[in-house]
């Protein structure tokens, strides 16, 4: 199936939508023809074909973990298009639902029925442990083991168990290849400099790189396996063997998440790391309670490569929606509210914000959240690190450590904080277009909307109705008279246009009489006449003439003071009768 992008574009620029584009009967069993896109970007999609029994095991899969919209059933019996139409509506409803749920649509389970169609899907899992075990075999000292394919959440990432040398630990260590992401501007030198920096840097907040090499398609890296696992392995009691949907999802009652002493602790080394980053400007984004180390001392934070080599954070699909996280410390910050969530309350957080904490929540642990996952905090911007060290709740931890530093020269360091910068406004900009995608979804709405509608038909009435109210220069005037309706007021505009036609008619002087015969003999014959005499009129034609024109001007009076006492809302729609149609008799 044609598509115009790879799935490790979709996976970076989550969120996605699915529309169901058209079905299909291919030997007997119905195929339905399935696109997902980015939706403020939709160049960005793929399109697959999938049958209903996919759908089956796909909620085989996930109902596990947590319960799903159900299935339509499958009907055999009926009007076989009545049935294919409502199975394709609600399939379309339960997919979406799917990627709607954050770690869902970051789970292995939907990835392959999303991206199972994709080349690039296939060749990455399939490539991902021979490229790794090129690398390793370089090195002379590391020996994969074992695949670890149920961790981890990203595509273009594969983990594998390494042993050294010749221990009698068959793993000794972890192995992880990554691919650049797409928002990846460094040169292959630049993050081979920076890996090497990393391997050399002392630090016992972080976890020590044992082996690190840059190709120009990806990393290799080689750690020490942790054998307390994650920050939530300690949560969740889980281990390696266990997925990324069973360590996310928790079926059952829910855990009560750690002490309060613990959580104090864990967080106040958490912000230590953070804050060190955020003084040396290394791009970091991709905190998680998976890529938090649990020690003996405290945790160690890993995956500090993964910032250089441009991939998203786990949050960004809901980081996208707030324009005021927009740098690498604001994202930091956003994802260990969300780690401290974790901690506090044993669930992760399946909403962007949250603005309603569960009562237990300690008072002072709920003045770091509030200050971080609420709805508001969000749009004003997130705290620093430094400000949210000042906190009652981690001052009572105490801490110190060596001073250290990331020892790189100063080109590479510039080259690193000049990617940072760089980033960021792609981030920034991704966010805007999401933002006028969904301003358009809004505006798009209101105008669809049945009220707006009908306030919009209310107003075209209105100015129609203005329009031909005010009398054109030189057109006959109608005029309404206050408290009158349309057809009196049309009989006495008519009525007052007869009587003006009548008085004009009434005051035209008559025709003059015949000239009278001359009997004057000395008069000469040429000469004019003499202008005719001024015809006599008698005074009941005088009191007729002065009543019309009084007529007239109680008229004129009367037209000007409808037109000036005139109020549109109180005409009333009434059926106009035409009687301007002269009378024969």
């Amino acid at each position: 199936m044609a598509h115009t992008c790879a799935g490790e574009d979709l996976d970076a620029f989550r969120p996605l939508t699915c529309s169901f584009e058209e079905s299909r009967v291919v030997d007997g069993h119905t195929e339905y023809v399935i696109r997902i896109s980015v939706p403020h970007r939709p160049k960005l999609f793929n399109e697959f074909r999938k049958r209903y029994n996919h759908f089956v095991d796909l909620n085989d899969r996930l109902s596990v973990y947590r319960p799903l919209n159900p299935l339509p059933p499958k009907t055999t019996f009926g009007n076989k298009e009545k049935i294919l139409g409502e199975r394709q509506v609600l399939l379309q409803q339960y997919l979406q639902s799917v990627l709607d749920d954050l770690f869902f649509l970051s789970s292995k389970p939907v990835k392959d029925f999303l991206y199972g169609n994709i080349c690039y899907y296939r060749e990455v899992t399939g490539y991902a442990v021979q490229l790794l075990a090129i690398y390793l075999r370089n090195s002379k000292h590391y020996t994969i083991e074992e695949e670890y394919r149920k961790i981890g959440w990203r595509i273009n990432k594969e983990f594998c168990g390494v042993r050294y040398g010749v221990q009698k630990r068959k793993v000794s260590h972890i192995a992880s290849w990554t691919y650049y992401g797409k928002k990846q501007v460094l040169s292959t030198a630049d993050v081979g400099g920076f890996l090497k920096a990393l391997s050399g840097l002392q630090h016992p907040l972080f976890a020590p790189l044992s082996f690190a090499e840059a190709s120009e398609t990806g990393i290799a890296v080689v750690r020490a396996l942790a054998v307390q696992g994650c920050l939530l392995d300690e949560i969740k009691d889980a281990g390696l063997d266990c997925s990324f949907l069973a360590r996310t999802h928790t079926t059952g009652n829910r855990p009560p998440g750690l002490v309060l002493s613990r959580i104090s602790f864990y967080s106040r080394l958490i912000l230590e790391a953070l804050k060190f980053l955020h003084d040396s400007d290394i791009p970091y984004g991709n905190l998680t309670s998976r890529n938090v180390l649990v020690t003996e001392n405290g945790i160690q934070i890993t995956e500090l490569e993964s910032g250089v080599c441009g991939l998203p954070s786990f949050y960004w699909p809901w980081i996208v929606q707030f324009r005021r996280i927009n740098t690498f410390e604001a994202v930091d910050v956003y994802c260990f509210g969300h780690v401290l969530y974790e901690m506090v309350f044993g669930v992760s957080l399946d909403s962007p914000s949250c603005e309603v904490f569960p009562p237990e929540c300690p008072p002072l642990i709920r003045a770091v959240l509030d200050s971080i996952l609420t709805p508001e905090a969000c749009k004003i911007g997130m705290p620093t690190v430094a400000m949210l060290l000042t906190q009652p709740f981690f001052n009572s931890v105490l801490s110190s450590y060596p001073e250290a530093a990331m020892r790189m020269p100063v080109k590479l360091h510039e080259a690193v904080r000049a990617a940072k910068v760089e980033m960021e406004e792609s981030y920034s900009a991704e966010q805007n277009q999401y933002h006028e995608y969904v301003k358009g979804l809004r505006v798009s709405s209101y105008k669809s909307s049945a009220d707006e509608k009908q306030k919009r038909r209310l107003q075209s009435l209105k100015s129609q109705l203005s329009s031909a109210d005010v009398p054109e220069r030189g057109s006959d005037e109608r005029t309404f008279a206050p408290g009158t309706n349309d057809e009196e007021a049309s009989s006495s505009t008519r009525a007052t246009g007869a009587s003006v036609t009548k008085s004009l008619a009434t005051m035209a002087p008559p025709s003059p009489p015949p000239l009278p015969p001359s009997s004057d003999p000395g008069k000469l014959p040429n000469s004019p006449p003499a202008p005719p005499p001024a015809p006599s009129v008698s005074k009941t034609e005088s009191a007729n003439r002065t009543e019309t024109k009084s007529a007239d001007g109680k008229q004129r009076t009367a037209l000007l003071d409808s037109i000036r006492g005139f109020k549109k809302d109180r005409l009333s729609a009434t059926e106009v009768k035409d009687r301007s149609a002269p009378l024969l008799t």
